[in-house]
């Protein structure tokens, strides 16, 4: 979705952007894959309407132990996948009406999310406790988003 081509004119769009975002200093020492690792985080929020991602350690359900797990929050669902390069999609909770996400009271960085339709609750622990605030505020802000528009409807 994210190949540029010298000859368009959306490199220039995308540059500006760039700018814009990361400021003057930081663009005019971009190398490639910089570039394009901030195409692709571009991409992901504009066009594939990512919210937030990143790893996270998830408890089973069945063998109670833990994966480390790429995790990406798009709205109304919270996918998750072996790795970053998310080629083998593991599962997904839905985070819409009904859906709850709150920190566990047994560690720092653990947090409980409930899936809206299956009431399941899956185990999750962040690398630190500024990352498990980040995804609590993120999951709920996309559930509460969910049930201002079903008001509106």
């Amino acid at each position: 979705c994210c190949k540029i081509y010298h000859n368009s004119p959306l490199p220039l769009v995308i540059f500006i952007l760039l700018i814009y975002v990361k400021g003057w200093r930081l663009v005019i020492w971009l190398n490639c894959s910089v570039y394009q690792e901030a195409l692709e985080e571009i991409c992901d929020h504009v066009l594939r309407q990512v919210i937030k991602q990143g790893y996270l350690t998830k408890k089973g359900h069945k063998i109670k132990s833990t994966k480390h797990r790429w995790f990406v929050l798009k709205p109304r669902q919270l996918l998750y996948y072996s790795s970053r390069a998310q080629q083998e999609k593991k599962g997904e909770i839905l985070v819409t009406k009904g859906a709850k996400v709150e920190g566990a009271t047994a560690g720092r960085c653990k947090f409980i999310v409930m899936c809206a339709d299956t009431k399941r609750i899956y185990d999750m622990e962040a690398s630190d406790q500024r990352t498990k605030q980040e995804w609590i505020a993120a999951i709920q802000s996309t559930i509460g988003e969910y049930n201002h528009i079903l008001q509106m409807a």
